[in-house]
């Protein structure tokens, strides 16, 4: 049997097989801006080219901050859809587009997804940033097609503000 030696992973020794990302990299010494309850860290931190389907996937990292469960704002993406994970427990609250790009805000729902839980939003799905439930903070990773965040995502105020009942 042929013995091989553990070696230190770093950016030289790997180049050849890919790229990484250490998460504790991304947030030490970061200073969290109070007045934010979302902070996104270098948006497409790591990109995959997705071969044959002519598209590149970027996973970014973000911190989110407990804040007063209320929603006032939604955002969609019509042409990519998205994975997110939030590493503690959290309530994410959804709504379906009805016409065109018009938000169906009466369908509105919320849902408790337990810390460590991968989703997926379907084109055209109304959503907001998840609230975090028993916290303080967490970390939220997310992939999607690459620069989604300035070529395909909509903003929508709704018209009456939602009150998240636990």
């Amino acid at each position: 049997m042929r013995q091989l030696k553990v070696e230190e992973l770093s950016a030289e020794g790997f180049r050849w097989f890919g790229t990484y990302i250490s998460l504790k990299e991304v947030f030490t010494d970061k200073e969290f801006n109070s007045d934010w309850t979302f902070e996104l860290y270098r948006s497409d931190n790591l990109t995959m080219s997705l071969g044959k389907l002519n598209t590149t996937a970027a996973f970014s990292f973000g911190l989110l901050k407990k804040r007063p469960m209320v929603v006032d704002q939604l955002q969609a993406h019509c042409h990519t859809e998205k994975t997110m994970m939030v590493e503690k427990d959290s309530i994410l609250v959804v709504a379906p587009i009805v016409v065109g790009n018009i938000v169906g805000e009466e369908k509105a729902r919320a849902f408790f997804v337990p810390g460590g839980t991968l989703f997926k939003l379907n084109f055209y799905t109304w959503y907001s940033i998840p609230f975090i439930v028993g916290s303080e903070s967490a970390l939220l990773a997310q992939c999607e097609a690459v620069r989604t965040y300035s070529a395909d995502t909509n903003f929508y105020t709704l018209k009456e503000q939602l009150q998240l009942v636990v």
